[in-house]
């Protein structure tokens, strides 16, 4: 099936990985904020952190004849790299991704749970969706980040501003630098 291929396309990404980090660290590792983290066969961390997110949630989810041993020695294959990327929003991705499993799980067992559930779920997020707003900055800092995503903001609000100014055909490739006091946009 294709989530078969899928995961086995994951562990192959998994291994070479591993592969780069230790037979080749000057591919394999990059430096971010004064110490090293993995990259892997990637160009960069958050993209290998993104792909082992989604590879602990297809094995997690995977039917078929993987027994629970295989599957949690997956999960901690993917883990591994997942972890030493230092990508935090990978990690919440995969760590969401695995906690709603039982009610995935149930609800693939007993399908008329879906309305309860839907209806249930729904406030629930909405409550959840209420908290974040209010303690936004607080949970932001707690994962080490600012308020402002390294000042990524700041560029957004420019770019939405000069989008306004050409929205059919914008600047081209490499057509909006503005000179900040910080630097290039």
């Amino acid at each position: 099936t294709q989530t078969r291929l899928l995961e086995y396309t994951f562990i192959i990404i998994a291994l070479l990985s591993l592969i780069a980090v230790f037979l080749f660290p000057e591919y394999g590792l990059q430096s971010h904020r004064g110490g090293t983290v993995w990259k892997g066969v990637y160009n960069n961390r958050n993209k290998l952190g993104r792909f082992m997110a989604m590879a602990t949630i297809v094995a997690m989810y995977r039917e078929g004849g993987t027994g629970m041993i295989r599957r949690w020695a997956k999960i901690f294959l993917f883990s591994v790299p997942l972890y030493f990327t230092g990508s935090r929003s990978a990690a919440v991705l995969a760590v969401f991704g695995i906690s709603v499993y039982p009610v995935v799980h149930q609800l693939r067992l007993a399908p008329k749970l879906l309305i309860s559930v839907g209806a249930f779920g729904s406030i629930g997020m909405a409550g959840i969706a209420a908290w974040v707003v209010s303690n936004f900055s607080s949970i932001v800092q707690s994962i080490g980040r600012d308020v402002t995503f390294s000042g990524r903001t700041f560029i957004w609000l420019e770019s939405l501003e000069a989008f306004y100014q050409q929205p059919v055909l914008g600047y081209g490739m490499g057509g909006f630098y503005m000179l900040l006091e910080q630097g290039y946009v």
